[in-house]
């Protein structure tokens, strides 16, 4: 196949901002809705090479301090086309950046340990390709790094924190230990930030579970600030 031309890699940022701003307002979308509309704007591209192509604009947002749809996973390795096409259309997007600059500056409701235990499921079997992707050449970033803000927000900081308590808390309580869910302490409050991790939990046997928090309201690759 050749490579992508400009109309199909502008026609494939425009297909997943759409799905974005739904994301970010909380409205129900299709991706193989938008996937099938989009493969008729492109030349004869597979399924999966759209949802590559959408891989790729994740790992750029992400790379830009945005935002991204968390199931496209991010994958890197993408043409120098789509970055400054995904770049250009981001800058001239307002209202998706005020969506997102309202969600990384707003206070933030904590669920309650009882919240926390009657949605517990457990987790599912880890995917051990999920998440990697090669690393490239860091590219300008252009604009606001929201992450950064979102990472300075210290309401949600607090709010991860506390979550993280309570999942403790909620995780012992579940398993019959209520003298050491009793003990999850939130040591970044209770002795200051200097111990180089913030909730002192346990295992089911006792042992130390020491725990650092870093929070996000976006996808799970949302890339950590210190």
């Amino acid at each position: 196949m050749p490579a992508w031309s400009r109309e199909e890699v502008e026609a494939t940022v425009a297909d997943y901002f759409g799905m974005l701003d739904k994301e970010l307002r909380g409205t129900d979308y299709n991706k193989t809705t938008h996937r099938r509309a989009l493969s008729q704007l492109l030349q004869g591209r597979s399924d999966g090479a759209i949802e590559r192509k959408h891989q790729n604009i994740s790992a750029i947002l992400i790379e830009l301090g945005f935002a991204y749809i968390p199931g496209y996973k991010p994958l890197s390795n993408y043409q120098q086309l789509l970055f400054d096409v995904v770049s250009d259309r981001l800058s001239a997007s307002p209202t998706l950046i005020e969506a997102v600059r309202r969600q990384v500056t707003e206070p933030v409701q904590v669920p309650t340990v009882d919240d926390i235990l009657a949605a517990w499921t457990e987790s599912p079997t880890p995917d051990k390709s999920a998440g990697q992707y090669a690393r490239r050449a860091p590219q300008p970033r252009r604009g606001v790094d929201y992450i950064a803000i979102e990472a300075a927000n210290s309401s949600l900081g607090h709010a991860g924190e506390v979550f993280a308590l309570r999942y403790e808390v909620a995780r012992l309580t579940r398993a019959g230990k209520d003298k050491l869910a009793a003990r999850v302490e939130h040591v970044s409050t209770t002795q200051g930030d200097g111990l180089g991790y913030d909730i002192r939990s346990f295992e089911e046997t006792g042992e130390d579970r020491l725990i650092e928090v870093k929070t996000t309201k976006f996808g799970p690759a949302t890339r950590a600030n210190a």
